[in-house]
């Protein structure tokens, strides 16, 4: 063992400590601007004060430990909203598993699918992608119930391990997975955002700006939608070759994550129009103008035609 070996290693940063006196300022916290970028927002005597990162560096004092931080809070943006000193690192960073917190009936689906998968695999008939509803009701149907004991058997054998082994296995990727059913749950309605732009292009029949607006939101969302989409569809697929999912339960746990972060990501984005949405009353009026505003500023910045967005 060498020297450097042997020494002690730091433990690895855990939490957002800044040195340096800036971000001590007051409401001092780490936000995506609307153009992407990340950006330090503070209270500066009266005044709100934003500045992108590049900035905060070369205008301040940093400290090269803090300005490592800061190439972490940049990456963290995409798993937070909000960053403030002394907030914990996202643990999509640390360890890779999810910051954010699902309810045990997302696991519930992702076992079922999984399950559903695996019996499908043991008595040869493929089972196509199915919605939460068809899902329950082939999961408890008696033919199914019947055959999961041999399914789990012979998946056994083919692994080389037990019965607790696969179980083990589908468990770990049942944690991975729920989030991916979390995520399927919540772009329903990032998708209705669309339905809801042709809507009130009825209610605003007349007013040439704004449908022109809404129809941009819709062209301009076409491609992320059908990206959206395709990601649940790979991550469908992965589960549709469920004894290979079992065999390279590592590797596909790296997939499973990349895609959840991806989702994440655009979901954070779509949250604020989400909520505001639901208690929109769709009619001609200055609110639903107000929020074909924000959804045309969102989609333009976020997606704008002709630039690779994912």
């Amino acid at each position: 063992m060498s020297a450097d070996e042997a020494k002690p290693q730091p433990a690895p940063v855990q939490s957002f400590n800044f040195e340096s006196k800036v971000f001590g300022m007051p409401e001092a916290r780490f936000v995506l601007a609307h153009d992407g970028q990340p950006t330090l927002r503070m209270i500066v005597g009266t005044m709100q004060a934003s500045l992108p990162l590049n900035t905060v560096v070369s205008s301040f004092q940093i400290s090269d430990p803090d300005k490592e931080l800061l190439n972490v809070v940049a990456k963290s943006l995409k798993y937070v909203k909000e960053i403030r000193p002394g907030d914990s690192i996202p643990s999509e960073i640390l360890d890779g598993s999810a910051s954010w917190a699902i309810d045990e009936r997302h696991n519930d689906v992702a076992r079922k699918r999984l399950t559903v998968q695996l019996v499908g695999w043991f008595t040869g008939e493929a089972v196509e992608t199915l919605d939460v509803e068809q899902l329950a009701k082939l999961a408890d149907d008696p033919k199914v119930t019947a055959r999961v004991n041999e399914a789990f058997q012979k998946a056994a054998t083919s692994i080389g391990t037990d019965k607790d082994g696969v179980l083990q296995r589908i468990e770990t990727l049942v944690r991975e997975l729920g989030y991916i059913e979390a995520l399927r749950e919540r772009f329903i309605r990032v998708r209705r955002v669309d339905q809801t732009m042709g809507a009130l292009s009825t209610y605003f029949h007349g007013d040439t700006t704004t449908l022109e607006s809404i129809q941009r939101i819709r062209a301009l969302m076409r491609k992320p939608l059908t990206r959206f989409q395709t990601v649940f569809d790979e991550v469908d697929a992965m589960t549709g070759e469920v004894l290979s999912a079992l065999k390279n339960v590592g590797a596909q746990i790296d997939f499973i994550r990349k895609c959840r972060d991806e989702l994440w990501d655009h979901y954070m984005s779509w949250e604020p129009i989400l909520e505001e949405m639901q208690g929109l009353e769709l009619e001609r009026n200055p609110a639903c103008a107000n929020f074909i505003r924000k959804v045309y500023q969102l989609a333009a910045t976020r997606y704008p035609q002709g630039v690779s967005w994912r």
